[in-house]
């Protein structure tokens, strides 16, 4: 039986930050790159500026970019009306027309109202995933409204004789945190019970994005918001006996900034490679070899051509008769998903884009997984255009969008939706 496993997450909405503020930097930002990749031409691209709200030019703050009104103004509706007239004459591709209409509100905002699913927004029962405990290690004057917990994952420290514990690498605006959860108990014993911060790694930027993965004894943390890729070998955490709270175990010695300045919105790593999902409309995701040197990566080449919000990796895939090493991309405005062949990529530092699916307009497409058959990949639209796609994975040249379907929850929770999931 397979179970999708959803993760959901509340939003804030405000109209200014609406138009203005974006996924990986600024809306001139996103312009600027598609004007330097020659997707738009230096007068539609000052053309396209003219009709923009009138407000400072900054960075996205919390996902405030849900509310549809600049369509519905007049320069709204100017700008949706030229944007599609350079289309009919042929000086902009379908693509570029769908990536302008998702970046700036333009497209019709027409959620699904239904779902194919069978679980309903008061369903518990997974059989997988059951409310244990929490904590919340940021304490103080530094924990502001302005800083936020973003991006976790977990490491499991086993020593000589076998014994072993668990932490919670728990990233926040300021840093990450490493958290000895190994005696934590049920909520019901308290809050926080059995857990305890083993210690705390200032980092600038990532305010508020900033993730985290983990490869052997090694913990990779990268963001936006002027962050940097920070590399820390965890060789020093107990795997017997606990490491005292904040005793800081592992010196300056074991964590270094790696730079790649703003190349994490998210970040994985999988085979001895490390993705920067960048979120950018033209750096895309770029590999770092972990084989090579696990403390110091060395890049291996950068997978532009989307947005990457996110990218997911996977072995041995058959493609025809071949088997293929993929990378499936979330390409975030452009409203589709991309598989690239990957295979060799350490040695030829290249890659092909073996198909796209079709792209979803007034959609971001912010992530995929592929089932353990590699039949079918799920799809998770960020905009709430819909909640979960379905793509036909048969045949991995034609891939087809075969479904889309919208957790039921989003009436009766409101401000909640479904962001990412996982088979």
């Amino acid at each position: 039986m397979k179970i999708l496993v959803l993760a959901l997450t509340a939003l804030s909405v405000s109209f200014v930050n609406a138009v203005k503020n974006r996924m990986g930097g600024t809306v001139r930002e996103f312009l600027q790159d598609l004007r330097e990749q020659k997707n738009i031409s230096s007068t539609q691209y000052t053309k396209i500026e003219s009709h923009l709200p009138d407000t400072e030019d900054i960075e996205m703050g919390k996902h405030d970019f849900d509310l549809r009104v600049f369509l519905n103004t007049k320069d709204g509706i100017k700008l949706k009306k030229y944007i599609n007239q350079q289309l009919e004459k042929g000086k902009i591709s379908e693509k570029t027309r769908t990536y302008l209409g998702s970046l700036l509100n333009l497209d019709t905002y027409t959620p699904s109202t239904t779902s194919s699913g069978t679980a309903h927004a008061g369903y518990t029962d997974n059989g997988i995933v059951l409310y244990h405990n929490k904590i919340s290690p940021c304490t103080g004057s530094s924990c502001g409204d302005g800083e936020i917990y973003n991006g976790i994952w977990g490491f499991v420290r086993t020593s000589p004789d076998g014994n072993s514990r668990e932490y919670a690498l728990q990233c926040h605006s300021s840093g990450l945190y490493i958290i000895d959860i190994t005696d934590s108990e049920d909520s019901s014993k308290g809050v926080g019970k059995g857990m305890f911060v083993v210690q705390f790694i200032a980092m600038s930027g990532g305010n508020p994005w900033r993730d985290v993965a983990v490869y052997g004894n090694y913990a990779y943390v990268a963001g936006q918001a002027s962050a940097n890729l920070w590399v820390i070998n965890l060789r020093s955490l107990s795997g017997g006996k606990p490491n005292g709270e904040n005793s800081n175990p592992i010196s300056s010695n074991d964590y270094k900034d790696r730079g790649y300045t703003n190349y994490g919105h998210t970040i994985n790593a999988y085979d001895g490679i490390l993705y920067l999902n960048t979120a950018g409309s033209t750096r895309g995701c770029t590999m770092l070899d972990l084989e090579a040197n696990p403390f110091d990566p060395p890049k291996i080449t950068d997978a532009g051509g989307g947005d990457c919000h996110d990218s997911f990796a996977r072995k041995g895939v058959r493609v025809g008769n071949d088997s293929k090493d993929l990378l499936f991309r979330s390409d975030g405005y452009q409203g589709d998903y991309s598989v690239l062949d990957i295979t060799n990529v350490r040695t030829t530092k290249s890659f092909t884009v073996i198909s796209e699916t079709a792209s979803k307009s007034g959609t971001y497409s912010h992530y995929n997984y592929v089932d353990e058959d590699n039949k079918y990949m799920y799809t998770f639209d960020e905009f709430n255009s819909y909640d979960i796609g379905v793509v036909d994975l048969s045949d991995m040249t034609q891939p087809k969008n075969v479904n889309t379907f919208q957790w039921s929850g989003d009436v009766s929770e409101k401000n909640v939706r479904v962001h990412n999931g996982q088979v």
